[in-house]
């Protein structure tokens, strides 16, 4: 495209160019003054974006200007063709190759995102602003898991890669399916869904929340089977089969219902089990124990050679004390469950 904004034969899209804020009223963006206080989550002030369309040139949008503040939501109505998605499209800067921004701003708490170099743009996407498109038949690659696209997001937005991705995405999208299981039946009846709903503690934030040194996403998958292995031989063997079966019951339940004194019995079970899961867990797992706790490095391994690769430089007495430690608390947390 050349110099698009100098063309002749401009038809207008029917973008009424006016100037909106969001639900405050707080006046419009397209007047260009400074305005005072703390920039807007997102502002956008005369922004124009014209088409190509080989004989003519279409004004799709013509002017607009919007105020949004955090915690607002703004709506732009109009019938089909008038703008509204290819406003959203020039804030993200997605346009198609016919179409060209050719004035106005784009604000991002005061960064001009239609200054950015792409590279820089890139980081911006999907971090710090997002769009839900119209048609995910149109929108979606088929032939790309949906995991594997919640692993490029966790890679270049949180720095995750590998093993740690992997597991994030699917501890996000097995949440998604827990609050959405009526939809989904082929999946929350499936063996490996009960298996994930069948422990006390189901998700990585849970087990931050008993264990808050450990950092929770790269190792609530890791330790599942100690976490099973604890309930099974440890907790079952405290509670006794009945009491055991009958909490286990309630809790894979949609809404289960506990007692006070019930809730307070699970909350000592669940520390216990997360300590003890750990406990068990460091001398199996590829992990680092350093000031801020335990972490699980992004290639885990059991092989025993990959330890002594990963734990190099680590005092084996510190290693060895937390395991007492953590086993320790574990016992501990049992016997003030009595």
């Amino acid at each position: 495209m050349t110099d698009i904004a100098n063309r002749d034969n401009v038809i207008d899209s029917g973008s009424d160019g006016g100037n909106h804020s969001g639900s405050d009223g707080g006046g419009g963006g397209g007047g260009g003054g400074v305005m005072p206080g703390p920039a807007p989550l997102l502002a956008l002030d005369g922004l124009r974006t014209w088409i190509d369309g080989g004989t003519s040139i279409v004004r799709a949008v013509d002017s607009v200007g919007l105020i949004l503040a955090r915690g607002e939501t703004l709506a732009l109505l109009g019938e089909s063709g008038c703008g509204k998605s290819m406003t959203a499209l020039s804030v993200m800067r997605l346009l198609p190759d016919a179409a060209e921004v050719v004035g106005g701003s784009v604000r991002l708490e005061g960064q001009d995102l239609l200054d950015l170099p792409e590279k820089a743009m890139r980081e911006v996407r999907g971090a710090r602003i997002g769009m839900i498109f119209q048609e995910p038949m149109l929108s979606l690659n088929p032939v790309m898991r949906v995991g594997t696209q919640v692993e490029e997001a966790l890679y270049r937005h949180r720095g995750m890669a590998g093993t740690d991705a992997r597991r994030r995405a699917l501890e996000l999208l097995q949440a998604f399916l827990d609050k959405k299981r009526e939809d989904y039946p082929e999946w929350t009846d499936s063996d490996n869904f009960t298996a994930y709903k069948s422990l006390f503690i189901k998700s990585g934030t849970g087990f931050n929340e008993l264990f808050p040194s450990a950092t929770p996403y790269r190792n609530y998958w890791l330790m599942r089977s100690k976490m099973y292995d604890v309930e099974q031989n440890n907790i079952r063997n405290f509670l006794g089969d009945e009491l055991f079966d009958e909490l286990k019951a309630e809790d894979i339940k949609k809404d289960p219902e506990f007692s006070d004194e019930q809730k307070a019995l699970l909350h000592k079970i669940k520390k216990a089990i997360a300590n003890l899961a750990v406990a068990f867990s460091v001398p199996f797992l590829n992990v680092r124990i350093g000031s801020n706790g335990l972490t699980v490095p992004a290639i885990t391994s059991f092989s025993q050679d990959d330890q002594q690769n990963t734990r190099a430089g680590i005092d084996h007495a510190m290693i060895d004390n937390f395991i007492t430690s953590c086993t320790n608390a574990g016992t501990g947390w049992l016997d003030n469950a009595n």
